[in-house]
Parts: structure tokens; C-alpha cells; sequence
């Protein structure tokens, strides 16, 4: 079950200006399915909320801060005239990113939604037999959903070829991959 706390404001102006947004809350939940249709993201195209909610496939919210101050009609406050930020911890989370590719599993992970952006630096996981830990993840604009990954974790070479016979690439290139072998890292 989810469980919270907050405080909330709402200004309605009648002059026609933008109504104001006051939003502090504090929660956690057994089920991190159970946050995801709680998130403020009316604004974000739908595939975003689509692929939260088809992504997260189970793990524990120990903890999620929420903030959302300013106009209505300036969220998410992609250009800083509000703020938009949930700072949420995820406990043994898997989460299914993409089809065809290796879930994660084990994700432990604090994740911030800050205006129409996505982060995470604090972070560990296992991709198949790739353990990370401390990878900088990124999506600038959930609007655009480009993601970039930066991570320097030693990796040994038969964990990335068991990685890429479990990806796309093995259906690429084709059988050469379950041919491959190597050793070191």
C-alpha cells in the first residue's frame, strides 16, 4: 500500500492568470507499481507514463519526497518558472526497459525527476551477469525520452557477450554471436 503525507495549496486567481500550485508530500509504498499513477505527468507525452508503468515490474518506494510549486500552466517548469521535483528511492526494483533487451534486476537506485528531466547517480544493479554500480543515467527531457548512460564498471568479456546474445544485437548479427568466446575483463 502507498502511505503519505503533505501539504497542498492551490490559488485560483480570477483575473485569468495561471492558477498556483503549492505541493509538498512525503511517501512510501510496498509496490512501486503503486506510484506511478500518482505522479503528476498529465503534461508529458503519454508513451512516458506508458512506459513507467509497463517499465517499473515490481520492486519497494522506501522513500519519495515530492515538490511541485508554481503556475499550472507553465508545468513541469522545463525553463525554471516553477519547481518540479520527486526525489524517490527504489529498493529491489527490476525494471524491463526495453523490449528485447535484459532486464535489470536488483536496482537499487535514487531517482530524481527535476522539471522535464530524469537523473540517477546513485545507483546498483545487475544487467544479465553485468553488475553496476554508480552509473550516471540520464534523460535530459522525458518529453523526447532521448537517455544517455555514462558508467565505467570493469566487465568481463564473456558477461558482455552473454549481454548481447540476450539483446537485439544477437538478432542482427546472427548465430556468429553464440559462437564467441573471450576471457579477461
Amino acid at each position: 500500500a502507498f502511505q503519505g503525507k503533505g501539504r497542498f495549496k492551490f490559488d485560483w486567481p480570477r483575473n485569468g492568470d495561471s492558477p498556483q500550485i503549492d505541493l509538498t508530500a512525503m511517501g512510501s509504498a510496498n509496490n512501486v507499481s503503486q506510484v506511478v499513477p500518482l505522479l503528476p505527468l498529465k503534461k508529458f507525452p503519454p508513451r512516458v507514463g506508458a512506459w513507467l508503468d509497463r517499465a517499473l515490474v515490481k520492486g519497494r518506494v522506501p522513500r519519495a519526497d515530492i515538490r511541485v510549486s508554481g503556475p499550472l500552466r507553465k508545468f513541469p517548469f522545463a525553463a525554471g518558472e516553477g519547481v518540479f521535483n520527486i526525489d524517490i528511492d527504489v529498493e529491489d526494483c527490476v525494471l524491463d526497459y526495453a523490449d528485447l533487451w535484459p532486464r535489470i534486476d536488483n536496482l537499487d537506485a535514487r531517482i530524481i525527476f527535476d522539471g522535464a528531466s530524469l537523473s540517477t547517480q546513485r545507483n546498483s544493479g545487475r544487467i544479465g551477469l553485468i553488475q553496476f554500480l554508480d552509473s550516471d543515467v540520464r534523460i535530459a527531457d522525458l518529453r523526447k525520452g532521448q537517455l544517455e548512460i555514462h558508467a565505467q564498471q570493469p566487465v568481463t568479456v564473456e558477461a558482455v557477450l552473454e549481454f548481447l546474445r540476450q539483446s537485439p544485437v544477437a538478432l542482427a548479427i546472427g548465430p556468429v554471436i553464440d559462437n564467441a568466446t573471450g576471457g579477461g575483463s
